[in-house]
């Protein structure tokens, strides 16, 4: 997986996008234009099929009480050395999600710094843009790592699912052009969070997904077993007054063993801890890095009206 080894949380570009003005665009007008420039300048023609206003208002309808888009800022620290190669880490983390009008964009910028034994530091910076329809049947990823500066990883491509459950496809266009099929039942990132908010808000403990978020090491999807944890009261206090009018009251931690696609494997490759609060929000998350682990915490967040 990406750096983060995380589903449901990016790491992502920042968009600056101004407040409108008589002669500017829009908020989602300036969204819109940076993916647009992204995914589409220099490329012939993409495969996404635009759904009809009704079929997009149906699923906006639908999401529009799970998420809220917001800008969230997280302060990563060590929280567990499991070796002798590694004395500290720290960063932060900032998450945004804007509703595009047809689809939901995901951003976020991180910077991780890691100290070795000998006192030397590494500097990780990782940035990633997505974008998927609300139905998740079409998904846009663009991600760039930078390590001591330099440019180490870029990764773009689309995806697609199939119609009438015929296999989907993903399409890489960085590093080097690439197809890769997927299965009709792959979710992408959005909407595996959005499966296991669901799942929590109905009382149920165990949920499995094909993911697939196309910043990962190997161009597959992967298998997901989320285990959700009882509903707890957050008592949540925020930063920022904005917040208020948005009710984050409850909370639940998910544990994701991820596997590889189709492994009979009874142990999971790596296992994420996450937990999430109403409206598809994330308040912290612990990211193994092998040797370590680090811990993302919720500090500050804004919510958009």
């Amino acid at each position: 997986m990406w750096i983060a080894k995380s589903l449901g949380i990016y790491l992502a570009v920042a968009i600056s996008a101004e407040a409108a003005t008589d002669n500017q665009p829009n908020f989602a007008d300036s969204v819109k234009a940076f993916f647009n420039q992204v995914f589409n300048k220099g490329s012939g023609s993409s495969t996404t099929k635009s759904p009809d206003k009704t079929s997009i208002k149906t699923a906006a309808d639908e999401l529009s009480d799970l998420i809220v888009p917001h800008v969230a800022t997280y302060k990563i620290t060590l929280e567990k050395n499991l070796g002798d190669d590694i004395d500290d880490a720290n960063g932060w983390m900032t998450v945004k999600v804007f509703d595009t009008g047809d689809g939901w964009a995901f951003e976020q910028n991180s910077s991780l710094i890691v100290y070795a034994a000998s006192g030397e530091g590494e500097q990780v910076n990782t940035n990633v843009a997505s974008w998927q329809d609300y139905a998740g049947n079409h998904y846009r990823f663009n991600s760039r790592t930078l390590r001591n500066g330099q440019e180490e990883e870029v990764i773009r491509g689309e995806a697609h699912k199939g119609a009438q459950g015929a296999p989907g496809k993903i399409i890489y266009s960085l590093p080097t052009y690439a197809e890769v099929d997927i299965p009709n039942e792959t979710v992408f990132p959005l909407h595996h969070l959005i499966h296991a908010l669901k799942a929590a808000k109905a009382g149920k403990t165990v949920i499995s997904n094909v993911v697939f978020d196309g910043c990962s090491e190997t161009q597959e999807p992967v298998d997901v077993n989320t285990v959700i944890g009882l509903v707890k009261e957050s008592k949540l206090v925020l930063k920022d007054s904005s917040a208020s009018s948005v009710e984050l009251k409850n909370q639940w931690m998910l544990t994701l063993g991820v596997y590889a696609h189709g492994s009979k494997s009874l142990e999971p490759e790596y296992e994420l801890k996450q937990t999430i609060l109403d409206h598809a929000v994330t308040r912290d998350m612990t990211i193994d890095y092998g040797t370590f682990q680090v811990k993302a915490t919720l500090e500050k967040i804004e919510f958009f009206t």
